[in-house]
């Protein structure tokens, strides 16, 4: 995940707990589906309800993802990722 644009533009304190719900998201999804949440920061502990359950949804949608179109994508992935040394540059890889 990438910050988005219009967070660099808030304020410190706003700009600083983006940060930490983004970090919150990424934790949730290192743990998988079937571990349980991650510990939430101090500071986002009057949030703690609202955050466990977008994470627990946002979790479940990336899990769903990968299921339904890891098959899909796999291969382009591969073909992306591992290419050959000598492959060239500009070659289409259709």
């Amino acid at each position: 995940m990438c910050a988005a644009p219009e967070l660099t533009s808030l304020p410190p304190s706003l700009h600083q707990t983006g940060e930490r719900v983004q970090g919150f998201l990424q934790d949730t999804l290192r743990g998988g589906p079937a571990k349980r949440s991650p510990e939430l920061p101090a500071p986002l502990g009057l949030l703690s309800a609202e955050l466990v359950e977008l994470g627990t949804a946002f979790g479940r949608i990336v899990h769903f993802n990968q299921t339904v179109f890891g098959p899909f994508y796999a291969p382009i992935l591969r073909k992306l990722l591992f290419q050959p040394v000598g492959a060239e540059a500009g070659e289409d890889s259709r």
